[in-house]
């Protein structure tokens, strides 16, 4: 839809380095709009998601956040990983059906 191809990384390779997400956006083509892929999801998507890494890597982004908009993709909701209190963290949480 968004005309992007495989992603080399995202929010997992992000959370698993501790690191700050920002090398691992997508800047699209849509005015002030960014997009954080999932990345390779493994079986630590739960804790990932559950962890200090994951607000210190939103804490990095709202920055940017303030300045237009971020997406950032994530597990599926029904999958392993879930939602697990994510909505808690973010402005707002849309699900995709």
């Amino acid at each position: 839809v968004l005309g992007l191809g495989p992603s080399p990384g995202g929010l997992h390779e992000a959370l698993r380095a501790q690191a700050d997400p920002a090398p691992w956006l997508l800047h699209l083509p849509l005015g002030k709009l960014d997009l954080l892929p999932l990345g390779t999801p493994g079986q630590d998507s739960a804790g990932l998601l559950a962890s200090d890494a994951f607000r210190a890597a939103l804490e990095h982004l709202r920055p940017r956040a303030a300045r237009g908009l971020v997406i950032v993709d994530g597990p599926a909701a029904l999958g392993p990983g879930g939602l697990f209190g994510v909505e808690a963290h973010v402005d707002a949480a849309i699900l995709v059906v």
